[in-house]
């Protein structure tokens, strides 16, 4: 799953792929997360239980902070889905702990309880980092190298954000042009 918003957006589209180990595109879905609402791992939930179907045998989400400090527990996700869940990025960054203590006092604790962040080195030369849940890192590192292709954004993750950008313009959120 990946989300995109535009500029002023109060809603952010949210695509998710269901692809197979093997690379065929199985299915799509699509849903909001309010931008800097409370709601992303609500919604990443809901769109995975709305495929209904019992063969997902994991979830990839890009970005644990999303549509301007919308938290994704994976955790959580992975509870209620009863499967393995990443939240991905593809960059080391500073924690966002300040950013939310000034803009959202109320959720730093909820951010503190997130998984840590893992780099893993892919077949690729490349390193993603992940906040793990539902399996080890190991089995996370196998997984991430089955399905990236190229670079570092596995391919299902790559087509969701393409899948999101394009969404977008039907919120009304300009351009759908996403550089991925």
């Amino acid at each position: 799953m990946a989300e995109s918003h535009g500029p002023g957006s109060a809603l952010s589209a949210l695509a998710g792929v269901v692809m197979r180990n093997d690379g065929i595109v199985d299915g799509f879905t699509l849903g909001t997360v309010r931008v800097s609402g409370d709601d992303a791992t609500h919604s990443v939930v809901q769109m995975a239980a709305s495929l209904r179907r019992d063969d997902i045998s994991y979830v990839l989400v890009w970005g644990t902070i999303i549509s301007r400090y919308n938290l994704v527990d994976v955790g959580e996700v992975s509870s209620s889905l009863g499967v393995p869940v990443l939240g991905l990025s593809n960059r080391r960054r500073r924690s966002a702990e300040a950013a939310i203590s000034a803009k959202f006092p109320e959720r730093l604790g909820r951010y503190r309880a997130l998984a840590p962040r893992r780099a893993i080195l892919l077949h690729t030369g490349s390193t993603v980092y992940a906040r793990i849940s539902g399996c080890t890192g190991t089995q996370a590192a196998s997984l991430l190298n089955t399905v990236t292709r190229q670079g570092r954004m596995p391919e299902p993750v790559r087509l969701a954000r393409l899948l999101a950008g394009a969404a977008r313009l039907s919120l009304g959120g300009g351009s759908a042009a996403v550089d991925v």
